[in-house]
């Protein structure tokens, strides 16, 4: 399969380098409106910003796409706008995470380095699961949320849409996360958290309400 990828941040530069290690994908290149043309990331081109992406899904018979863009609702807005051009969206799984074969993998998920997803877990389209995150058995992740490097996540918790857990966070079994929601980094999560929050601290708490578009990794 022949790949573009969308974004050449430092996100899209991890899909790239786990695209290399695995050598399951021919990576054509990046799109991105930040970067100029002929630029290299880890060794691939830079073909554009978004107006040539359909051009150059032709010109390089492109088979599958990657979202490089680790904002949970920019990833979203993304998929959506990209949907019309009817090409698949790409699941990358490094080779040195552990993925349990009963766990199911939606469109357009990136698995990083040293990340567990165990027996039963669900990760819904276009998440992310970073650098020595887990999910425990039986949990579920919905669609564009993502868990940063280091979270820990016990069996059967639910993580809402567009829903954040920050780096090094815990949460405990059978807790419930609202969509749209950011647990903050190194929080301790031991009671169900609402939509549309940001709760931080140890135990985490509801520090102040939020709406889907704020951004959180900036």
């Amino acid at each position: 399969m022949s790949i573009i990828i969308v974004g050449a941040s430092g996100h899209g530069s991890v899909i790239a380098d786990i695209i290399q290690r695995t050598k399951e994908h021919r990576l054509v290149g990046f799109v991105d409106s930040r970067k100029p043309a002929g630029t290299r990331v880890l060794g691939a081109p830079v073909l554009g910003d978004e107006d040539v992406l359909r051009e150059m899904c032709k010109r390089h018979e492109v088979t599958g796409l990657c979202l490089g863009v680790g904002d949970n609702w920019l990833r979203g807005q993304l998929a959506e706008r990209l949907a019309d051009l009817n090409l698949p969206f790409t699941t990358v799984v490094h080779p040195s995470a552990q993925l349990a074969p009963s766990a199911r993998l939606g469109r357009g998920v990136v698995i990083m380095a040293g990340a567990i997803v165990n027996c039963s877990a669900e990760v819904g389209d276009f998440c992310i699961i970073n650098t020595k995150a887990s999910l425990d058995h039986d949990g579920q992740m919905h669609a564009n949320s993502s868990l940063a490097p280091g979270a820990t996540v016990g069996g059967a918790v639910e993580i809402g849409a567009y829903t954040a857990v920050g780096i090094g966070a815990v949460v405990r079994e059978k807790v419930r996360i609202g969509a749209n929601t950011v647990i903050g980094a190194g929080a301790v999560v031991l009671h169900d958290i609402p939509a549309g929050v940001t709760a931080l601290g140890c135990p985490a708490r509801v520090k102040d309400r939020r709406t889907v578009s704020d951004p959180y990794l900036r």
